[in-house]
């Protein structure tokens, strides 16, 4: 299986990235490493079947793979309130190009999500139904 994991230098990324390799996956790993780290992926670099492209996610690629985890983005509130616009670009456009390549090879795509998208919340963990 070739894999495409989209912010995979960040810590659910690179635990993503861990678990296929363990099951000898072939595995492309891009990030921009505004936010994730090489230290993520330090345990990585030495498999075969792993391949990191420091990227921007915006401006389109193309990879033939038969899955994409869409995890890019900027995940700690002071850091994306301060880059607001690359936050937005990031999260549409990077989205998209990952559309359109799921689209292009048939591709299975999972666009990931995190706690920020229910906002201050007031319980934790939150539930699915969680409306603060």
């Amino acid at each position: 299986m070739h894999n495409l994991v989209t912010g995979g230098a960040g810590f659910v990324g690179s635990h993503l990235i861990n678990r296929l390799l363990s099951r000898e996956e072939k595995v492309i790993c891009l990030d921009d490493l505004s936010s994730g780290s090489f230290e993520n992926l330090k345990d990585c670099f030495n498999k075969k079947n792993f391949q990191f492209q420091k990227y921007e996610i915006t401006i389109p690629f193309d990879f033939k793979v038969n899955r994409i985890w869409y995890l890019a983005s900027l995940a700690i509130p002071k850091v994306y309130k301060k880059s607001s616009i690359k936050t937005l670009n990031t999260c549409y456009l990077g989205s998209l190009n990952a559309l359109d390549l799921a689209k292009k090879y048939d591709a299975s795509i999972l666009l990931a999500s995190s706690s920020e998208v229910y906002g201050n919340a007031m319980v934790h963990p939150q539930t699915e139904d969680y409306f603060y």
